[in-house]
C-alpha cells in the first residue's frame, strides 16, 4: 500500500514537472513570437519611413533622363515623386511626359487629369490631354478636352494663345466628322481675334462649299470677304 502511494506521489511529481516545463516552453514561445512580431513591425515601419523620407533625385535630373531617352530610370523616380506629392502640377506634368515617352498614353491622360484646377499648368495639361486623346483616335474625348480649354481660355485673357490653338483643333475635328454647321460656328468665333483672318475665311469657304467645285469655293470666299 505504501509502495503504491509512493509510486502515485512520484508520478504526480513527474507530471507536475512536465506541466511546469510545458508552461515555461509555451510562455517562452509566446514571448519569442511577440518579440518577433514587434521587430517585424519596426522593420516595416522603418522601411516605410525610409521610403517616404529618403532624398530622391531632383526633378531636373529626371528631366535630363527624359531628354536622353532613359525612360525606365525616369519612370521609376518620377513614380516616387507622384506618391509623395500627388497634387503637385509640376510633378504630374513630368510624370505624364514620361508616360507618353514610354507609349502609355492612357496613363499620360490620367496623370494630366489629376493636375489641380488651380495649378498654373492646368491649361497646358488640358491641351496635352486633348492631343493625346487625338493620337489614340478618341475623337469625342479630344473634342471635350478642346472645348474645356476653350471655356477656360475665354474667361482668362492671358490664355489667348491656348484659345486660338483649341479652336483650330476643334474645327479640324468637326470638319473631319463633317459636322459642317458646328465647324462654321467655331470659325466665326475665331474670326474677330485671329491675326491671319484670311486663313479663317478660307476655312469658312471650304466648309460652305464642301462637295462643290473649286470655282464655287472661290465664289463663296469672295462673298465672305
Amino acid at each position: 500500500m505504501r509502495h503504491t502511494r509512493r509510486i502515485t506521489l512520484l508520478s504526480a511529481q513527474t507530471q507536475s514537472g512536465v506541466n511546469s516545463q510545458s508552461r515555461r516552453f509555451q510562455w517562452s514561445l509566446r514571448w519569442t513570437l511577440a518579440v518577433a512580431g514587434v521587430l517585424l513591425m519596426a522593420a516595416s515601419l522603418g522601411a516605410g519611413i525610409w521610403r517616404w523620407t529618403h532624398p530622391l533625385p531632383k526633378l531636373v535630373e529626371v528631366e535630363r533622363w527624359v531628354a536622353s531617352g532613359q525612360w525606365e530610370r525616369a519612370d521609376a523616380t518620377i513614380g516616387q515623386w507622384v506618391k509623395r506629392r500627388p497634387r503637385d502640377g509640376e510633378v504630374l506634368m513630368l510624370a505624364a511626359r514620361v508616360a507618353a515617352g514610354r507609349g502609355d498614353l492612357e496613363r499620360c491622360v490620367s496623370l494630366l487629369q489629376q493636375i489641380p484646377p488651380e495649378s498654373r499648368l492646368k491649361p497646358e495639361a488640358i491641351m496635352r490631354q486633348a492631343q493625346a486623346e487625338q493620337e489614340m483616335s478618341h475623337g469625342r474625348r479630344a473634342e471635350a478636352a478642346w472645348r474645356e480649354l476653350i471655356g477656360l481660355a475665354e474667361r482668362d485673357p492671358k490664355l489667348a494663345p491656348y484659345l486660338l490653338t483649341a479652336r483650330a483643333e476643334l474645327v479640324a475635328i468637326l470638319s473631319l466628322e463633317r459636322r459642317t454647321t458646328e465647324a462654321q460656328a467655331a470659325l466665326w468665333q475665331m474670326l474677330p481675334t485671329h491675326t491671319e483672318k484670311w486663313r479663317v475665311l478660307i476655312g469658312l469657304a471650304r466648309t460652305h462649299a464642301r462637295g462643290s467645285t473649286p470655282q464655287s469655293a472661290i465664289e463663296t470666299l469672295e462673298r465672305l470677304v
